[in-house]
């Protein structure tokens, strides 16, 4: 008993001193100067529309994009357009950024970061705090690696929407795991935590709306399988479904642009990853309901008519979701093809074509050499193509596995381990499916723009597979040595 306790003060003491060096690895590279942070590709005018704070780059007009020049710092002026803005959960930093200055002030990034790095903190405490203690020693080391990598903290230092996506993605699998290693355990604030995380995650950027409500479905599934209250259980489905419709509706102002935004995506897809992938084009067309004369646009996307007032085409939204399921299902190349094309250029898991380091010109890796030499995409991105699609693969057979596995509870009870192992194999299903999300909608979502930045959860999935498998090891390992051991 005495050595099974020092066992746990030992894992905690490590746990807590792993968290600690991710957050100040974050701290290190998100408040120092120069400013690193991914620069402006235009996005940024989304939020600064909302509040009216926006980025200051010499001779670089506040409204355009600066792929090459990370800006200094923010300028707020007040200047709102209604029209441009776009709600998200992810409002909540500029606004309170806002909120303390008045027009005409320029502001430093770190009243964006800190709120930032101060809330993600605050709520992975709490989090870590009710876990097991094996399980909050794998939970804090994914913190660390997540949030001590450079591709991730390039969204610090920015008006993009990516941060939240990734801090309320990561809460969320947690809180969930959390909950799975101990399904008898009264647990309010983890239960309110998950809740925010989804939240958060739910309307901080279109993209991933249904991968909220994805998570809460499982979560309430696996409630279902432990005999949970039925009022918790609706509670998790009818989050689901309002999820997306409290987006659009807060959005409401705005479903010109998000229409603009839709027809523009369903461009890059159809004509720029899809139709050049079929090995029968007019058969395809005929499927998408679209006319001849639309096959001349294949390998086009929305970019390649920029500036032109009539866009070719106009009836592409014929080519609905249920038309490209059909189609993929009666020439699967046009699904297979976009999917291995995108992991190729999702490499290497960050947008080297924007710029990242204040007075910098362009993407450089020299600064700060040694955070991205420990950070875990560094290294995922310099494994072989073959090796990096297979890994995809093998990640989406083992978490499907994973899952199978924690909806079949009756054999792992069985094992002197099952906490951490059923919280290990939630870790190891939800990250399969962060990872097959990301790609999905980032490929058939908007075809092959900017697949770097829109597969931002790719390699976090991953990195939840990976440690997952790791302990999982370990504790075959701990096992096999107990069974070893003389009585």
């Amino acid at each position: 008993m005495e050595r099974l306790i020092r066992k746990h003060l030992a894992l905690d003491a490590m746990a807590w001193l792993v968290f600690g060096l991710g957050m100040l690895k974050m701290c290190w590279v998100v408040l120092g100067e120069p400013v690193y942070g991914y620069a402006n590709s235009y996005d940024y005018v989304r939020q600064s529309a909302c509040f009216g704070l926006w980025q200051f780059v010499e001779g670089v007009p506040k409204y355009a994009g600066s792929y090459l020049s990370t800006s200094a710092r923010l300028l707020y002026d007040g200047e709102t357009l209604p029209a441009t803005c776009l709600f998200s959960s992810d409002n909540l930093f500029p606004w309170f950024a806002s909120a303390w200055h008045s027009p005409g002030d320029f502001l430093s990034w770190a009243w964006i970061a800190v709120p930032k790095v101060a809330l993600l903190g605050m709520l992975a405490v709490l989090l870590l705090a009710r876990m097991p203690a094996v399980l909050r020693f794998w939970s804090a080391l994914l913190f660390a690696l997540v949030f001590g990598d450079m591709a991730y903290l390039g969204y610090v230092n920015t008006l993009y929407t990516d941060f939240s996506v990734i801090s309320a993605g990561v809460l969320a699998v947690l809180a969930m795991v959390s909950r799975f290693a101990q399904p008898g355990r009264r647990d309010l604030p983890t239960q309110v935590i998950l809740l925010l995380a989804l939240v958060w995650l739910g309307l901080s950027k279109l993209q991933y709306v249904f991968l909220a409500s994805f998570l809460a479905c499982f979560y309430g599934m696996w409630l279902c399988s432990q005999r949970a209250k039925p009022v918790l259980v609706a509670a998790l489905f009818g989050l689901a479904l309002a999820l997306p419709a409290g987006y659009l509706y807060l959005n409401q102002s705005s479903n010109q642009l998000l229409a603009g935004y839709r027809v523009a995506n369903r461009v890059d897809t159809v004509f720029g990853a899809v139709l050049p992938a079929a090995p029968e084009p007019e058969r395809a067309l005929r499927i998408l309901n679209l006319p001849p004369n639309c096959g001349a646009l294949s390998g086009k996307t929305w970019y390649s008519f920029e500036g032109v007032q009539e866009k070719p085409c106009p009836e592409i939204m014929n080519a609905t979701f249920p038309r490209l399921i059909r189609l993929f299902l009666e020439q699967p190349a046009t699904f297979f093809h976009p999917l291995a094309e995108g992991l190729r250029q999702a490499r290497p898991l960050y947008p080297t074509y924007l710029a990242n380091t204040q007075g910098r010109a362009g993407f450089v890796e020299d600064d700060h050499r040694l955070v991205r030499q420990t950070s875990f995409t560094t290294h995922l991105a310099s494994l072989p193509l073959a090796l990096f699609r297979g890994l995809f693969l093998a990640g989406c057979a083992f978490g499907l596995a994973a899952a199978v596995a924690l909806f079949l509870p009756r054999r792992i009870e069985s094992l002197p381990s099952r906490e951490t192992l059923r919280g290990l194999l939630g870790l190891a299903a939800l990250g399969g499916s962060l990872s097959l999300y990301a790609l999905l909608s980032s490929v058939f979502g908007d075809g092959y723009i900017e697949v770097q930045k829109h597969t931002v959860l790719f390699g976090i999935g991953l990195c939840m597979q990976g440690i997952a498998g790791l302990a999982g090891l370990c504790l075959m390992g701990e096992r096999f040595r107990a069974r070893s051991r003389p009585v």
